[in-house]
């Protein structure tokens, strides 16, 4: 019982921070009762339940607020996606071609979930043997998204081989907002769901994990300042294309 009394007083301010009502605890009452009455077992039972009852009403606590801080975040994570909605939007009007950059925006994703998963690597911390491996994890990270950004890109442009010049870069460009615009759709859903700083709480680790490999991802588009990949794509992707026309694959 003492631990039941201990939880109880521990939670009150933890309680009063998420703004929630002071939690119950009648069987913590029960529990000091039959204790009184010199019925231990009682008492042990009830104090059980009142740490079970706890846990339970601080988990129910907890999420409220965390749904609260969400629905603060709502409206600026929409505005976010308002510009790739009207991208879309346009992309639609245009009538532009849809299965060369879809397929490219599959490559991408293939090749660089083949390379992370294929190396026995998860979202978890665990991947890191010690602490200095980070930031060279990370760096290996982004060369994994610029290698299958790259080869997304040549698919990209062998499947628009019979398309004009134009189209075949437009399509090599398509595919990489295509691709840049998934990657912001997953860290925006991360930001909705735990924001970006976590003051109070700790996040759900795996899409923690998940956001900062996606959030690397985004800058193999320009790792560096004198690196430009982006600029560069829609000439690798016509450079394919010159050579899927010349070997004529696929004819």
């Amino acid at each position: 019982m003492d631990t039941a009394q201990e939880i109880s007083d521990r939670y009150v301010p933890i309680a009063k921070f998420l703004g929630a009502p002071e939690f119950d605890h009648k069987k913590l009452a029960e529990a000091k009762a039959a204790l009184t009455n010199g019925n231990a077992d009682a008492a042990v039972t009830a104090a059980l339940a009142d740490i079970t009852n706890t846990n339970s009403q601080f988990a129910a606590a907890r999420e409220a607020r965390l749904n609260a801080e969400r629905v603060g975040r709502l409206l600026f994570a929409i505005l976010i996606l308002i510009p790739f909605a009207a991208y879309l939007w346009y992309y639609r009007r245009e009538k532009w071609e849809w299965r060369a950059p879809v397929i490219g925006l599959i490559a991408y994703n293939l090749v660089y979930n083949a390379l992370y998963f294929g190396r026995g690597y998860t979202y978890s911390l665990s991947v890191f043997n010690v602490e200095s491996n980070i930031e060279p994890f990370f760096q290996a990270r982004t060369i994994d998204a610029m290698i299958a950004l790259l080869i997304a890109i040549v698919v990209v442009g062998v499947l628009s081989r019979r398309a004009d010049v134009y189209r075949a870069a437009l399509n090599s460009i398509n595919a990489a907002f295509l691709i840049f615009a998934l990657l912001v759709v997953q860290i925006d859903f991360f930001y909705l769901l735990w924001n970006v700083s976590f003051a109070w709480y700790i996040p759900d680790l795996a899409l923690g994990f998940k956001y900062y490999l996606d959030v690397l991802q985004t800058s193999a588009f320009w790792p560096l300042l004198y690196v430009p990949l982006l600029a560069i794509l829609p000439f690798i992707a016509l450079g394919a294309r010159w050579v899927a026309a010349k070997v004529k694959i696929g004819k």
